[in-house]
C-alpha cells in the first residue's frame, strides 16, 4: 500500500465523522445540540491519536471499577474532578472501529471528538452515554483528569447486575504523571 492510501483512508474516515456529527446533532435534544453545535471537533487522523493516548493513560489509572449496574457506573463517573471544571477537554461519545492501514491497526471513533470545557464534557458524558453506544470518555487536553466508561456483554462477577453486562469505569484526577 502506498503512503497515499492511509492518508486517503483517514480523509474518508474524517468525512464519515463529519456526517456522523451532523446526524448526531440533528437527533440530539435541543439542549445537547446547542451545547455541541459550536464546539470545535477533532477528526481523523488526529482523532485516532487522541484515542490511542486516552487508552494508554487509562491503562495507567489506578481507579478502575467493574460493575454490573448501569446506575452505579454513572454514579462512579460523576464523582470528583471539580478542580478541572473549566480546563479544555475532549468528549468522545460512541463506538470505536478498529481499522487496518498499511499493516498498522488504528482505533478510530465513529463520531468526531468534541472539544469543550471538562465540566461540560463530564456532564454531557453522563447525559449521553448508554451501554449500547459503546465507550464514552471525557478527559482534559493535558490528560491530567478524565473518565472513561465502557460496557460489554459479560456477566460482572464483582458487582453483578440484572442484565448480564459489565460496565468498566476508569477515572483519574490531578495526575499529570499518568501522561508520561
Amino acid at each position: 500500500m502506498s503512503n497515499a492510501q492511509p492518508e486517503l483512508s483517514f480523509r474518508a474516515w474524517a468525512n464519515h465523522q463529519r456526517r456522523c456529527r451532523e446526524s448526531f446533532l440533528e437527533s440530539a435534544s435541543i439542549t445537547v445540540a446547542a451545547r455541541l453545535a459550536g464546539a470545535k471537533c477533532v477528526y481523523s487522523p488526529e482523532a485516532h491519536t487522541l484515542v490511542d493516548n486516552l487508552v494508554q493513560t487509562a491503562k495507567k489509572a489506578t481507579a478502575v471499577t467493574y460493575t454490573g449496574r448501569h446506575e452505579r457506573a454513572l454514579s462512579l463517573a460523576s464523582a470528583g474532578h471539580g478542580a478541572e471544571e473549566f480546563s479544555p477537554a475532549y468528549l468522545l461519545i460512541g463506538d470505536l472501529d478498529e481499522i487496518s492501514l498499511a499493516g498498522e491497526k488504528y482505533l478510530v471513533p465513529k463520531r468526531p471528538i468534541f472539544t469543550v470545557p471538562f465540566g461540560a464534557a463530564r456532564r454531557l458524558l453522563l447525559e449521553l452515554w448508554e451501554p449500547s453506544s459503546g465507550m464514552a470518555a471525557a478527559w482534559t487536553t493535558r490528560q491530567s483528569s478524565g473518565i472513561l466508561v465502557d460496557g460489554f456483554g459479560e456477566h460482572c462477577r464483582e458487582d453483578p447486575g440484572p442484565n448480564g453486562f459489565t460496565y468498566k469505569v476508569v477515572s483519574w484526577s490531578g495526575h499529570p504523571a499518568l501522561v508520561a
